[in-house]
């Protein structure tokens, strides 16, 4: 329609405007990346998070537990760090403390391994803490996801969490920001989107987030993050992506979390306002990655994507690991020096999807292959110690003479995959039925980070399954059971332990799940049963050696619920129930015992009210428990439950056509341990 054309002539009568033809076509096959789907209603989740090899589906067409936090929430709670987001699903336990480098969460109970820790759907490991000011979405896919989403060297059973990348908008945008965290933490962020081109075919997106300061006493923290994302349609039946990303977390005085000597009970919490650590710690983690990604249409309703992505990224760091020996909080210190260590993940990928018809069956099919690099350069590790401090009241010692050591291999890691799926639709589309594998070649070495001899290498291929039906009593409902298998590079010694270092043979794990979803009344809401079988990782107390023994089972249930029930309220959250369990150790005084670090039951409760006497103007406030977790197999010692509480406010207004957005918030208002 032509906005120019007058609908009414000088004199008042009618004027017949020419005849306007709509002619209709088929679409070509839709982009795969970075399309996640309108949000659900409030806005907090997308409708069409990733699923992998099964492409951006409807939540209500997954067969599997999986949530899509939108750019809303991100922004809207102020997330800097992943941890921040996933605190509003109850399955993800976070582990780390404010002053860790690294953000460490379970999934279920498990730790997912930084393979399945996902840059537009590819494994790349994203190392420290990973800035959100150019990520769109955060999904979340929870159980075994090696058939869904490849396998990596660090691959873990948990879940993945995928980084979905912002994308060129279709119009020019501009925003800038500022932000401050007390005690002394300012962040600056922008975001810049422009098109290019007779038919604006091209588009290029700058994000940058710019943090300094400090979060507790005696701190500085440099965290930096800029990303530039281009995309262009080369033809009606190509189109490219491009990711640039290059962030650093710079931790001076940052606090390690601890561990306990035997027999020595958890301590009450130290406060924030004394800083434990040493004068001289300090962690730096500067890293850059690049991915391409070409999306070809091989005509109808079939597609070729191709990816390619590089990551290198340098840690270098003098750490103190507490280990606390009385209930008083007095600790000793070893101290490690780290020569910068760089890690470089290299891989490719390539995935064919497409739809065909064998009568009135239809079936989405999708087959290809992903190869990942890993590896890593050092001097390894120096201790350096042991010293003598407190929680409550710390004692500062000159800093160590730093020591020069030659540059050594620490890891090479090779990971092949090929895998193929075929999604069946009966008529009706109200039974569907999954099937899918994939093939995996895991090939790793690694080295003694003194001596660079090898430690272990290891060469071991499988093919794990995947399979599941779905059932749509309504197309708002979905019922549905699946089977999943997983295939991951086994763990890591950690520095405490006798064989540090050390990285273990692979092992499998297996995954039933059955569950049902359902939209209604501007509510999202999901249900989900499931069993986790994986081979039991620890570090075994008489021998200080870290072993694989046993079986770790976690069986467990799961609600979630999003939406808007009421316009101006906002609903996010959920429950989770696990029966974590070890099995089959040899030691009665584990048998049957919870496994480490694993809650039995956690809630989290995230909510919005639009105040109706002030227009813009919302509440925001959030509810999260997390059940007691057991220090140790023979769960002697523990960290008792815990409660926070954050609360806040946010005002929507127009300065001058221009919209501003103030966000407050706080954090832990109960100001409790």
């Amino acid at each position: 329609i032509n906005p120019g054309y007058a609908q009414l002539s000088e004199g008042g009568a009618g004027v017949a405007l020419p005849e306007i033809a709509v002619v209709g076509a088929e679409r070509s096959p839709e982009p795969v990346s970075g399309k996640g789907g309108p949000p659900l209603p409030g806005g907090f989740q997308a409708s069409r998070p990733s699923s992998g090899v099964l492409g951006n589906r409807s939540i209500l067409d997954t067969p599997f537990s999986v949530q899509g936090f939108t750019e809303k929430i991100i922004r809207d709670q102020q997330a800097q760090v992943a941890s921040d987001i996933l605190k509003n699903d109850p399955s993800v336990t976070v582990q780390n403390t404010i002053g860790y480098f690294q953000d460490q969460y379970l999934i279920r109970g498990f730790n997912p391994g930084i393979s399945n820790i996902l840059y537009d759907g590819m494994p790349v490991g994203l190392l420290g803490k990973f800035q959100l000011e150019g990520i769109e979405r955060l999904d979340i896919l929870k159980g075994p996801a090696a058939v869904l989403f490849g396998v990596g060297a660090f691959q873990g059973v948990g879940g993945i969490v995928n980084y979905v990348p912002k994308r060129p908008l279709p119009f020019d945008y501009t925003s800038v920001g500022t932000g401050f965290i007390a005690p002394g933490y300012t962040i600056t962020t922008m975001d810049v989107s422009r098109r290019a081109g007779a038919d604006n075919e091209w588009g290029v997106r700058f994000n940058g987030g710019f943090g300094r300061g400090t979060f507790y006493s005696d701190t500085f923290l440099q965290h930096d993050v800029g990303q530039l994302s281009v995309e262009g349609r080369v033809s009606d039946n190509v189109r490219m992506f491009a990711d640039l990303v290059y962030w650093t977390n710079l931790n001076s005085r940052d606090q390690l979390p601890f561990a306990l000597a035997p027999g020595v009970a958890v301590p009450r919490a130290p406060s924030p306002k004394v800083n434990y650590g040493q004068k001289w710690n300090f962690t730096d983690n500067p890293a850059v990655l690049g991915v391409l990604r070409t999306e070809i249409d091989l005509g109808h309703d079939w597609m070729l994507n191709l990816a390619y992505r590089g990551q290198h990224y340098e840690n270098d760091f003098i750490a103190t690991v507490p280990t606390i020996t009385n209930g008083a909080g007095a600790y000793s210190i070893n101290a490690i020096q780290s020569i910068p260590q760089n890690y470089f993940n290299t891989g490719g990928q390539a995935v064919v999807t497409g739809k065909l018809q064998t009568g009135p069956v239809r079936h989405e099919i999708a087959f290809g292959t992903d190869i990942q690099k890993d590896s890593a350069t050092g001097g390894g590790q120096v201790p350096f110690g042991p010293f003598a401090s407190n929680l409550f009241r710390p004692v500062y010692y000159p800093e160590p003479v730093r020591v020069a050591k030659p540059d050594f291999r620490l890891l090479d890691s090779l990971a092949t995959t090929a895998f193929a799926s075929d999604l069946v639709s009966f008529p009706g589309d109200v039974v569907q039925v999954l099937g899918a594998f994939r093939w995996a070649d895991i090939n790793y070495a690694t080295f003694d980070r003194n001596t660079n001899l090898g430690t272990l290498k290891t060469d071991q291929d499988k093919a794990v399954p995947i399979g599941a039906v779905l059932v749509h009593p309504t197309p708002e409902t979905l019922l549905y059971a699946s089977y999943a298998q997983g295939f991951e590079r086994g763990g890591t010694a950690p520095n405490t332990a006798a064989n540090a270092g050390l990285s273990l043979p692979p092992v499998g794990s297996e995954q039933i799940e059955v569950g049902g979803k359902a939209t209604l009344a501007g509510i999202t809401a999901s249900l989900a049963l499931f069993r986790i079988d994986r081979a039991l990782e620890y570090v075994d107390t008489a021998t200080n050696r870290f072993v694989q023994n046993g079986r770790q089972i976690h069986e467990g249930i799961e609600f979630a619920l999003s939406g808007e029930p009421i316009e101006g309220v906002r609903l996010l959250g959920g429950v989770t129930g696990l029966d974590p369990v070890v099995r089959r150790t040899g030691n009665p005084l584990t048998e049957g015992r919870d496994p480490i670090g694993v809650p039995r039951f956690a809630v989290s409760g995230y909510g919005e009210y639009d105040l109706p006497w002030v227009k813009g103007l919302t509440l925001t406030g959030g509810v999260y428990y997390t059940g007691r977790e057991f220090y140790d197999l023979t769960n002697q010692r523990s960290v008792t439950p815990g409660t926070r509480v954050d609360l806040g406010l946010r005002y929507d207004t127009l300065f001058d056509g221009v919209r501003a957005t103030f966000r407050l918030g706080v954090e832990k208002v109960a100001d409790r341990d």
